[in-house]
């Protein structure tokens, strides 16, 4: 995995991202473990970190986002799932939030899985996360299923899909 430009920002600020190393992954756990949606699902800074540097030969990419090469969030995805990747973390860090990153990286994601041909992009979303909600429904997502205390007791992801292709025609 190379660097991959995501553009401009405001103020001329460059975003980017990088491939995820253990040094990075151990310092914004750190951070998520703190914040909404992860601290009110129990997160363990251990368990997050360990999330983002997949597994040698696995079908999982991480990588780091990056605002004028400052550390501001993480991007984790999980190819080859039903037709399409699987979106498995995408987090901005609180002093980089509302610039326009997590759009930039929904473009480019979808960008990619258009190039190879995906059928679909997928995502879960914490029932109690309305603002991500909002976000993923502005960029074309819609609810596929409700799952039901996936990741804890009395607490629903929504599993959410935006179709990249229509199905063929008879």
């Amino acid at each position: 995995m190379a660097v991959e430009e995501l553009g401009l920002l405001p103020a001329g600020r460059i975003a980017r991202l990088r491939p995820m190393d253990a040094v990075t992954a151990a310092a914004v756990s750190e951070i998520l473990a703190e914040m909404a949606p992860w601290s009110r699902l129990g997160s363990s800074p251990k368990a997050l970190a360990q999330s983002m540097i997949p597994a040698h030969g696995s079908n999982v990419r991480s990588w780091c986002l990056t605002v004028d090469g400052e550390t501001a969030g993480v991007v984790v995805v999980y190819d080859g799932w039903l037709m399409g990747p699987y979106l498995r973390r995408l987090a901005v860090l609180p002093g980089y939030q509302r610039l326009g990153l997590a759009q930039a990286v929904l473009a480019w994601w979808e960008a990619g899985a258009r190039r190879a041909g995906s059928r679909n992009l997928w995502l879960c979303v914490s029932d109690f996360n309305t603002p991500a909600q909002a976000l993923y429904e502005g960029a074309g997502f819609r609810e596929a299923a409700v799952l039901n205390d996936l990741v804890a007791d009395g607490l629903d992801e929504i599993l959410m899909r935006k179709q990249l292709k229509s199905a063929p025609t008879p």
